[in-house]
């Protein structure tokens, strides 16, 4: 109704492509339903050691190819942030992957409300090298 974002936290990823755990079907099969149907915009994801993010997804499928900028989007944004305080695992490349990264880093979300709202992510390295950043829009 009145809420501009939905953004939705799990340990364990919905989608994750490398040599960790991999994409939890569970997590596929009972929650990215729900996902789609309710029009969440992004999940935070775990679990893994690597980072992660995927291009909005609805069904499983690409709805939105840019790498940075998504607006009016249908779809969900999943982004995995598990690099930090434990020995990274290789991540690999997947069709649904906007930017990977095996790297120590962090994220820093900012979420805007009103007559433009926004949620404009950064990750970057323990250096503060920009590794990937990319905006919503409504």
């Amino acid at each position: 109704g009145d809420t501009d974002w939905t953004v939705v936290f799990l340990h364990r990823p919905a989608y994750a492509a490398g040599e960790g755990y991999g994409d939890q079907p569970d997590i596929v099969e009972e929650w990215v339903p729900i996902f789609d149907k309710y029009g969440v915009d992004l999940v935070l994801e775990s679990h893994e050691h690597f980072y992660q993010r995927s291009y909005p997804l609805k069904e499983g499928e690409v709805v939105d190819g840019s790498l940075d900028h998504y607006e009016n989007i249908n779809g969900t944004v999943y982004l995995l942030q598990g690099c930090g305080g434990a020995p990274l695992t290789q991540p690999e490349e997947a069709e649904w992957a906007a930017s990977v990264v095996k790297e120590f880093c962090y994220t820093m979300i900012t979420i805007s409300s009103g007559e433009a709202p926004s949620i404009s992510v950064v990750t970057k390295n323990v250096d503060g090298d920009i590794l990937d950043a990319f905006i919503l829009i409504k």
